[in-house]
C-alpha cells in the first residue's frame, strides 16, 4: 500500500472538519510556505502594501487566512513550513489545530460577507472598520482548532474524563501563565483583546467535550477575575454563529468596553 501523501492528510483533516461541525463546504487552497509574509505579498499584494507592519510579522504564525480579490473568488490559506514540520517531528496535533484554525476564518469571512452584503473583503479585513467580527472569529476559530488537537490527539478517547485533572492542573494554569504575560507584552487593546479570544476559546471547546465538568461556574474559576471576560465568555456561548453574533456585535462590543477605551 502506498504511504498517504501529506495532502491526503490535509483533505481529510478538512472534510472532517466540515462534517464533524456540519458545515457546507467551501474551495479553499492550501499551501505550504518557508516565507508567509512573500507568500501572502504574491497573493494580495495591494492589500500587503496597505499594511506593511502586519504583513512583517507574518512569519511568527503558523498560518493565515488569505482572503480573495473578490467575494466570489478562492481562499487560500498559508501554513508555515518550519512549524509543521517541527509540529509533525514533535508528534503532537498542534498543526491540524492550525489547518481547523485558518479554515474557520475562511468560512467566516465567507459568511460575513454574505450576511453584510460586502462587495470585498477590504472592510471585513480593517479592524478598525470590523473589529468585533474579527474578535468573534478568534474566539471560533481557537475553539474548533483546539476541538481538532483534542481529536486527533485523544482519538476514540477525547471525551474520556481521565484527561480532566492534567488540563485542570497543567494545561490552564500553563494557558493562564501565557495569557497574563502577552497581554501584558502589549498596550494594543485589540492585541488583548486578541489574546483573551483565544483563552476563552479553548474554555469553550473544553465545556462542549466536557460538560459535566466545565460548567459555567467552574469556567468562571478558570478565568482570571475580571467580570467582562466572563461575560465575553457567556456571550459567545449564546452566540456561537455568525448568524447569531452579528445582529448583537454591539452587545459584545459594550461587554469589552469595560475594559477598552476606545472601541
Amino acid at each position: 500500500m502506498e504511504p498517504i501523501s501529506f495532502e491526503q492528510t490535509l483533505q481529510y483533516i478538512v472534510a472532517d472538519f466540515f462534517n464533524t461541525f456540519n458545515i457546507p463546504p467551501i474551495s479553499i487552497k492550501y499551501s505550504i510556505t518557508d516565507d508567509m509574509a512573500k507568500s501572502y505579498t504574491e497573493l494580495r499584494p495591494l492589500h500587503a502594501a496597505k499594511e506593511p507592519e502586519k504583513i512583517a510579522t507574518l512569519n511568527r504564525y503558523n498560518g493565515t487566512t488569505v482572503a480573495p480579490n473578490t467575494v466570489d473568488g478562492m481562499f487560500s490559506v498559508l501554513l508555515n513550513q518550519k512549524y509543521l514540520l517541527e509540529s509533525t517531528q514533535q508528534d503532537n496535533a498542534n498543526w491540524v489545530g492550525t489547518i481547523v484554525h485558518e479554515t474557520t476564518h475562511a468560512v467566516d469571512f465567507t459568511n460575513f460577507a454574505a450576511l453584510t452584503g460586502a462587495p470585498n473583503y477590504e472592510d471585513i479585513l480593517s479592524v478598525s472598520k470590523n473589529a468585533m467580527f474579527q474578535l468573534w472569529t478568534e474566539i471560533n476559530a481557537r475553539s474548533k482548532g483546539y476541538y481538532f488537537v483534542r481529536k486527533y490527539t485523544f482519538g476514540d478517547d477525547m471525551f474520556n474524563e481521565s484527561q480532566i485533572d492534567d488540563i485542570v492542573n497543567i494545561e490552564i494554569p500553563a494557558q493562564e501563565k501565557l495569557l497574563y504575560q502577552n497581554y501584558h507584552a502589549t498596550t494594543d487593546g485589540i492585541e488583548q483583546a486578541y489574546l483573551v479570544s483565544h483563552y476563552l476559546g479553548r474554555l469553550y471547546t473544553l465545556q462542549q467535550i466536557f460538560p459535566n465538568h466545565f460548567t459555567d461556574k467552574q469556567v468562571k474559576a478558570l478565568i482570571p477575575p475580571n467580570p467582562w471576560m466572563y461575560e465575553w465568555f457567556l456571550f459567545f456561548k449564546s452566540h456561537n454563529t455568525l448568524e447569531l453574533a452579528y445582529p448583537d456585535f454591539e452587545s459584545m462590543k459594550n461587554i469589552l468596553r469595560k475594559n477598552f477605551q476606545g472601541l
